[in-house]
C-alpha cells in the first residue's frame, strides 16, 4: 500500500495517531521523568512505549489488540498499526526479533491480521527533551518503503485576547522614529555632512 492510500485509508484517524506520541510525552515528564534525577534513556522508551499503547486504547478501544507481544491497532482493513520509537535514521527502534522482522518485511505473522504493517513513531530532539517528529512509516525490511510526518491539524487554537480599542492599537503601534534603520543610516534622498 503507498503513502497516499494508507493515509486516504485513516483519513479521520490522522489527527487521533499525531496525538498519541505527544499525550505519552506530556504523561512521561509530568508522572514519570520527575520521579528520577536522570532517567536512563531504555527506561524512557520503555515508559514511552507503555504510555503510548495506553494512549492508543484510550483513542481506539476496541479496535486494539494485543499479539505476539505487541499492542496492535487494526481500526482500518488492510491496516496493522504498531507504535514504536524511532532513532536518527526513522527507522523503529527494537530488537531484532523474528516477529519484529517479519513484521518489517510486511511478512504473514499467525495471529496477526493480514494487511500492511505501519509504524506510527516519534522521534525526540537531540537532548531528549521534547518530540521532534512523530511519523506514519511503512517498511520493506531494514529499509524504509515510505514515510510521512503527522501533524495535528487541530492544534491551532483560537488565541483569545482582551477587547482592544482602536486608541490601544494607536498607542501601541511603532513611532516613525522607531522604523528607521538602525546603525546611523539617513533617509533616502539626505546625505550625511562631508560627503
Amino acid at each position: 500500500m503507498t503513502a497516499d492510500e494508507a493515509f486516504a485509508a485513516l483519513g479521520k484517524h490522522l489527527d487521533d495517531l499525531a496525538r498519541i506520541p505527544f499525550r505519552a510525552w506530556d504523561r512521561y515528564r509530568s508522572d514519570i521523568a520527575p520521579t528520577m534525577a536522570k532517567p536512563p534513556k531504555r527506561m524512557r522508551a520503555t515508559a514511552m512505549q507503555a504510555l503510548m499503547v495506553e494512549e492508543l486504547e484510550a483513542a481506539f478501544g476496541g479496535a486494539v489488540s494485543h499479539r505476539k507481544g505487541r499492542a496492535l491497532l487494526c481500526t482500518v482493513p488492510g491496516l496493522v498499526v504498531q507504535c514504536k520509537k524511532l532513532d536518527g535514521r526513522g527507522l523503529p527502534q527494537n530488537y531484532p526479533t523474528r516477529t519484529a522482522l517479519q513484521f518489517a518485511s510486511q511478512l504473514h505473522i499467525a495471529g496477526i491480521p493480514a494487511g500492511t504493517r505501519l509504524t506510527l513513531g516519534y522521534m525526540l530532539n537531540s537532548p531528549g527533551t521534547a518530540i521532534a517528529e512523530v511519523r506514519l512509516l511503512a517498511q520493506m525490511g531494514r529499509d524504509v518503503a515510505w514515510s510521512r510526518e503527522l501533524t495535528v491539524n487541530q492544534t491551532v487554537m483560537p488565541i483569545v485576547m482582551p477587547a482592544t480599542t482602536t486608541a490601544q492599537l494607536s498607542a501601541a503601534a511603532p513611532k516613525k522614529r522607531d522604523l528607521q534603520p538602525k546603525g546611523g543610516a539617513k533617509p533616502e534622498g539626505k546625505k550625511a555632512p562631508g560627503v
